[in-house]
């Protein structure tokens, strides 16, 4: 996606107006003792600075409303890790203190059963005035138990949502039939044999086995439950790691092992496009990031969540033990404000938890079509976050006119229908090692070859990355103009 180009004098602007009424401007107030803030993310997701298109990195801007609004010299260090168990590794190994993290939530999870997080202190206001309801209802349905004291507690204790999607297929709509990636089932379908990719990630996949063993039990679900009772059905049923179904699991993924073109982590948003195969396992923010290159070699790829249902994430800001919870938790708000929240989400590509006014423009920006002939109902996430129309009237409908189904609206910003069969992935606590185990097995010999292989085209990846990223920018913006 294109980076938003903010001239220094809106980014002043941004960080005056987020101060209130508490901004004294009074220099006797000032502390210039400097305070680091160490924030620990993962790669290339946030708005960072980059002086050829004009952009301030967002970390710079809460330097700037620290020295306006708090009177404090706060500096970030800011460093980056690449899976969340290289995260959980380093905040158990320590050497460094970090202040605030960015882990999904199956490693939040992990991290409050260990008592690792600090709790929020505060309320992070701009999250509960701004945040999606259906993100904010989500997170504090989601709990889990403190080992240590057997304490029952919501995630919403401990976390503020960051970014959000989900996990489907991302397809050649010229080559494979929308009814056919409409199941998981075409991972296993002999037709379609070097055709698909799946991840080498042994959760995702882990989900995708799930779903195709007991697609029956879901069909008759379906059939007889409501919506909310379907939608635990599928939670419970993708986060089954019993014994029978470890080894259920083992069975089908050295099946469809036979029947896939690959594994694969990142290169299949090349793959996909360049015509290797035609049905790549992604996650939304990736297949939007596709969707748009694609545009730009002129062709179209669609994205598509199984019926059965599948795996709905969030990645949240936490703060590990020992951090500088107030700092920590203005950091926290101040990521939440929709100006700040709408250039990152611009900037990396995937869909940000909050809403409000300045986020409801930029989609309308990118995606409202007068001449649309459906009307895509988005009142599930943006209700209630203080959006109002031309007039000043408080907006209670949110519709999107679009003429494309199944392309990037939809990977962003999935309908109401697909998310009430989206579901949260659980830590699997005691089958850890046995899941871990059946991976290994089912994998096999085939993790040397593709080691190999992407040993050999890893210098070429990381040139064409940049020019493929500018590429899906210039295709963002040609729509924003649109």
């Amino acid at each position: 996606m294109n980076k938003k180009i903010l001239s220094l004098g809106a980014i002043f602007a941004i960080c005056f107006g987020l101060a209130g009424c508490n901004d004294t401007n009074d220099e006797n107030d000032f502390d210039s003792s400097v305070i680091t803030l160490n924030v620990y993310n993962c790669a290339d997701y946030i708005c960072e600075t980059d002086e050829a298109e004009g952009t301030v990195g967002v970390m710079e801007q809460f330097e700037e409303y620290c020295k306006n609004t708090l009177h404090k010299n706060v500096k970030i260090k800011y460093s980056t890790y690449e899976t969340n168990e290289d995260l959980f590794n380093q905040l158990k190994a320590g050497g460094v203190q970090y202040d605030l993290v960015c882990p999904s939530e199956y490693m939040i999870e992990k991290m409050i059963q260990n008592d690792m997080l600090e709790p929020l202190t505060k309320d992070i206001d701009n999250y509960l005035s701004y945040g999606s309801p259906y993100i904010i209802d989500t997170f504090n349905n989601l709990k889990t138990t403190i080992k240590s004291t057997s304490q029952v507690v919501s995630f919403g204790e401990y976390a503020v949502p960051y970014m959000w999607g989900t996990m489907g297929f991302m397809y050649n709509p010229e080559n494979i039939p929308l009814e056919d990636v409409s199941s998981w089932d075409i991972i296993w379908d002999e037709k379609y044999k070097n055709e698909v990719s799946l991840k080498d990630s042994i959760r995702d996949t882990y989900v995708t086995a799930t779903l195709h063993i007991y697609k029956e039990e879901l069909e008759l679900a379906r059939d007889v439950l409501n919506d909310e009772q379907y939608n635990k059905r599928v939670t419970e049923i993708m986060n089954r790691c019993d014994d029978l179904t470890i080894s259920l699991v083992e069975t089908a993924l050295k099946k469809a092992k036979e029947n896939i073109y690959e594994f694969e982590v990142d290169t299949g948003k090349e793959n996909i496009i360049n015509g290797k195969y035609n049905v790549n396992l992604c996650w939304s923010g990736d297949a939007v990031y596709s969707l748009d290159l694609a545009e730009e070699e002129d062709f179209i790829l669609n994205y598509k969540v199984p019926e059965e249902g599948s795996n709905v994430w969030f990645d949240g800001w936490v703060m590990p033990k020992g951090a500088n919870v107030e700092l920590s938790q203005e950091l926290m708000n101040f990521l939440c404000d929709p100006s700040i929240a709408s250039q990152n989400m611009e900037y990396v590509g995937y869909t940000s938890a909050i809403a409000g006014q300045d986020m409801w423009d930029l989609v309308n920006e990118w995606y409202d079509d007068e001449e649309g002939t459906i009307e895509y109902d988005l009142s599930y996430f943006f209700a209630n976050t203080g959006i109002v129309d031309e007039l000043g009237n408080e907006v209670s409908e949110f519709i999107i006119h679009t003429s494309e189904e199944n392309r990037q609206l939809y990977a962003q910003y999935p309908d109401e229908k697909t998310i009430l069969r989206c579901a949260v992935m659980k830590d699997f606590a005691g089958q850890n090692d046995k899941v871990s185990e059946m991976w290994i097995r089912v994998k096999g010999n085939s993790v040397s070859w593709i080691i190999y292989a992407f040993l050999a085209v890893v210098v070429v990846a990381l040139v064409l990355y940049e020019v493929k990223n500018a590429q899906s920018k210039r295709a963002r913006k040609r729509r924003s103009k649109k």
